[in-house]
């Protein structure tokens, strides 16, 4: 079933390919493809043909066929092992150029990718395989790491000096990142306090740079973040499968660790969950019982101080685990015991997360109080324009097979929980899930699946418990594995098909532009305060200097009181527009229209027009409108001053 598949793949992928070809010539092959299409195809259809042809073969004699064919590449390569790991490298690394390279662009086919780096892994796997096991092992493993690979890769490519946003708010968020250690960089207007969510877990680690290195630039902040969205679900992954007996060979727990990278992106969760669950693997030991109430209150109080829905999940985490680690035939009082001391940790890290935060950064109600009084929007559950694939569809496409895989290995007794076990998994698992999906549909989410970040990092630690501490590797049925391919294929076909290229503007334009507003901010300083609502970035990094920073009024911190329908707040905002307090505003486009609930993210743009924009176009008028990087410039509308 996996080579007829395979032999799928490679028909889907070559249709994908043909289609997109077609018409880009003028009569130089066939009338269809121009020379460059023409060429290229001709080589792919070759190469393609003999996949198609082995994926058929093998699909007839699964195992004889590929233990021949291995024992003849075995045999060539024996003398010429450089040649060997020279193409492994090649073959693992060819989907990240083919792809973001100077013709990435032309590849925006799902099939066609996941072909490619399917095929890819093949051969690499094919150079190292010594029999028909191991060749699905390495298959598996060689598409994991190209998988892991396109995604760092992705991310390195947002590596630019261009002084503007590549997505809404990037600019801010390196702002906020400054804050607690690049504070020197400003000139303040006015009184200093920190933004109401800020937060030192997250905003704190992302701000290291400014600590480590004070010259860090624009580049230096964005390889950061390209790290921090990719290493720290790897390390995850090798903390969490080395632990145990080691009862798995290590290239299943590389596979695993792997796994957990690709499973863990689709939700797009940030980095301080995934290192304080880190954290928390890495110094779990239930035979050492100070040591590890000492991680598991260190772990609640780092994420409690990154986010504040964030604070028990360690302590859980703990209890849980605790409790499907006891020996079978201990009491229940004494397994009871250890998860309540554990869960006791938990709560006082959290509680030691709050009192830190407020007495460090007080503000004004409690820090839940503007999220409890967003609206929220049950639709999103479902397919909608903000997310085609609704939150239950694609949750349910990331961890249905799973969950599926998880029962029917209870019913035949691979997995042997007892009810302890199951009120303490499936407790936790609605909780986290209902948490999850009441955060997804508050306005302002529900495009993604990264406000389910508990529920799926807790069922990764399920598949580490059940995996190193159970009885190894099983014998399984067939079908059984099928299962395990369908759950770890899922990642690469998801990942893959939204897979895109970066589309940076123009660095050329980008200095134009930013010449014009340089000039435009300095000849307003000189009248009065200006206000960076957007684009702070251009401070923090120097670009527009000699300007103090008015720390009222960002972007994302106006947005969040507009969901909430903070009146209170907006009355201000309202009165400093109408005395003309600022004699230029730097803000996003702001366009008075109304969106219909077909529109994308529409109840979001309907209230930041309601609060914000109207009350800004009745007492500003656009000076400069640059809409290729999102950016007007305001000055107080001239009928207000006549």
């Amino acid at each position: 079933m996996g080579w007829m598949a395979f032999g799928f793949l490679i028909i889907s992928g070559s249709r994908e390919l043909f289609i997109q070809g077609s018409g880009t010539g003028t009569g130089e092959f066939f009338g269809l493809f121009s020379g460059y299409w023409g060429i290229g195809l001709l080589f792919f259809s070759m190469g393609a043909i003999l996949l198609l042809v082995f994926a058929l073969q093998s699909a007839i004699r699964p195992v004889a066929v590929t233990e021949e064919r291995l024992r003849k590449i075995a045999d060539w390569i024996a003398g010429v092992r450089f040649v060997r790991w020279a193409l492994l490298v090649f073959f693992v690394l060819f989907p990240t150029l083919l792809f973001l390279g100077p013709w990435g662009w032309r590849f925006d086919l799902p099939n066609f990718r996941l072909f490619v780096l399917i095929a890819a892994a093949g051969m690499a796997a094919i150079l190292l395989s010594r029999d028909y096991r191991e060749f699905w092992l390495y298959w598996a493993l060689f598409a994991y790491v190209a998988t892991a690979l396109l995604l760092f890769g992705q991310r390195l490519a947002l590596v630019t000096d261009n002084p503007f946003p590549l997505s809404w708010s990037e600019g801010n968020r390196l702002w906020d990142y400054s804050l607690y250690f690049g504070r020197d960089r400003y000139a303040i207007a006015g009184e200093f306090s920190f933004p109401s969510y800020l937060t030192p877990g997250r905003h704190g680690l992302w701000g290291l740079p400014f600590l480590v290195f004070p010259r860090v630039t624009i580049m230096g902040m964005r390889t950061w973040d390209a790290i921090l969205g990719t290493f720290p679900f790897l390390i995850f992954g090798l903390v969490l499968f080395s632990k145990g007996k080691h009862k798995v060979p290590r290239i299943w727990r590389l596979i695993l660790a792997f796994w957990t990278f690709l499973f863990l992106t689709q939700g797009l969760i940030q980095a301080p969950l995934i290192l304080a669950a880190s954290l928390l693997v890495w110094g779990f030991d239930s035979q050492r019982k100070w040591r590890t109430l000492a991680i598991i209150a260190a772990a609640s109080f780092y994420a409690g101080i990154s986010r504040w829905t964030w604070m028990a999940a360690p302590g859980i985490w703990a209890a849980v685990g605790s409790v499907l680690l006891a020996k079978d035939d201990q009491a229940l009082w004494d397994r009871l015991k250890r998860a309540i001391l554990f869960a006791t940790a938990g709560i006082l890290g959290a509680a030691g997360s709050l009192i830190f935060m407020d007495l460090a950064f007080p503000r004004n109600g409690p820090i839940y109080a503007t999220s409890l009084s967003q609206p929220l929007l049950w639709d999103r559950l479902w397919s909608n324009p903000t997310n085609p694939s609704g939150i239950v569809p694609a949750l349910l496409q990331a961890v249905g097979p799973m969950i599926l895989f998880v029962g029917w290995a209870m019913l035949r007794k691979h997995i042997k929980w007892d009810a302890l076990h199951l009120v303490a998994v499936g407790g936790t698992l609605v909780a986290f899930l209902a948490i999850g999906l009441v955060a997804s549909v508050k306005i302002g989410g529900g495009s993604n699946l990264h406000n389910l970040d508990m529920f799926l990092v807790t069922l990764v630690l399920l598949v580490g418990i059940i995996a190193l501490h159970e009885k190894g590797i099983p014998r399984l049925p067939a079908y059984a594995w099928g299962m395990i391919a369908i759950i770890g294929f899922i990642p690469l076909w998801t990942l893959t098909r939204t897979f895109v290229n970066s589309n940076l503007p123009a660095n050329q334009f980008a200095r134009e532009a930013l010449a014009t507003i340089r000039v435009e901010v300095m000849e307003a300083s000189k009248l009065g305060e200006v206000l960076f609502m957007d684009q702070r970035q251009l401070l923090t990094f120097g670009q527009i200097s000699d300007v103090p920073l008015v720390m009222d009024y960002e972007l994302k911190h106006v947005m969040n009181q507009a969901m909430s329908n903070n009146l209170p707040y907006f009355e201000r905002f309202y009165q400093d527009l109408k005395n003309h307090r600022f004699s230029l505003i730097v803000s996003d486009p702001l366009h008075p229209v109304i969106q219909g609930p077909e529109i994308a993210f529409a109840e979001e743009n309907n209230t930041w027009v309601e609060h914000v924009t109207l009350p800004m176009l009745e007492y500003y008028e656009p000076l400069l409108k640059i809409d290729e990087i999102e950016l007007w410039l305001l000055v107080p509308a001239e009928e207000m001053e006549d």
